[in-house]
């Protein structure tokens, strides 16, 4: 690893443990965010998922605020739902028998995840990113999906707009089923969709690689959560969307409600 931008003890420019024994900086998240904003623009215009434009995001919401990403959030959204076990950097504040392990990286890091984000480019950002980085319990992130099918409200408080809420749910180009940053059925491949032939167009969400999802259906108020890890102890598990085990069990859950 270049010693210019990771350490493998902590010093004043290299304080944050991203990985055990691996420190980063100021200097780490500058190349990193240099690389993404020089990459060079792709030519044709069809539609590919990345996680490079949520990286960008997330600096241009530090800038406009003057406040770093991760007091940002825990204030203006965590904080007023009560998902207080929700965040960044879990080890800052939780014990590691209430974190979750992901992968043993036999590759790159080179050592059993645990407490520390899978995402390498989150994770080489000191913990802390657009793209990924957020560690919850299902308590947590039950709160704020309620909170998107209310339209941005819950209990008393109005967290966001529902014009803003329904801006990043619904979809935005005749290419891509998806929302902002949501994901959303495909209804025009149904046999590509990421979620079960019950769900509503209405239905937004998101898939995490390490095997983790949630949906929300405003018609039918239905929140659904499966945390699971595929990637213990290793990311090699084609079982897991071979045999579409997200949607099947999504699926159940509608079946449950029609008897």
């Amino acid at each position: 690893m270049r010693t210019d931008i990771v350490r493998r003890q902590a010093t004043p420019d290299f304080p944050v443990e991203a990985s055990k024994g691996i420190f980063t900086g100021k200097a780490t998240y500058d190349t990193i965010m240099s690389r993404i904003y020089n990459a060079p623009l792709r030519k044709n215009k069809n539609y590919n998922y990345s996680c490079l434009n949520f990286s960008l995001l997330m600096d241009v919401e530090q800038c406009r605020s003057g406040v770093p990403h991760q007091i940002y959030v825990e204030k203006g959204i965590f904080g007023p739902v009560g998902a207080y076990r929700t965040g960044y950097r879990p080890t800052e504040r939780f014990p590691l028998d209430e974190i979750a392990s992901t992968e043993n990286d036999t590759f790159l890091r080179r050592q059993k995840l645990h407490g520390y984000v899978h995402d390498e480019l989150a994770n080489f950002s000191g913990g802390v990113q657009g793209n990924a980085g957020l560690f919850a319990n299902a308590d947590d992130l039950a709160k704020i999906c309620q909170m998107w099918l209310n339209g941005g409200l819950y209990g008393d408080v109005q967290v966001l707009s529902p014009q803003t809420v329904e801006l990043f749910t619904t979809a935005k180009s005749p290419t891509c089923r998806r929302g902002l940053g949501f994901d959303k059925p495909d209804t025009e491949r149904p046999d590509w969709s990421p979620t079960c032939d019950e769900a509503s167009p209405e239905v937004f969400g998101h898939l995490g690689f390490t095997g983790t999802v949630f949906w929300v259906d405003p018609k039918e108020e239905i929140i659904f959560i499966f945390l699971t890890n595929r990637v213990d102890p290793t990311r090699d598990t084609p079982a897991f969307n071979r045999l579409n085990i997200r949607p099947r069990i999504f699926s159940q859950v509608y079946q449950a409600i029609e008897r």
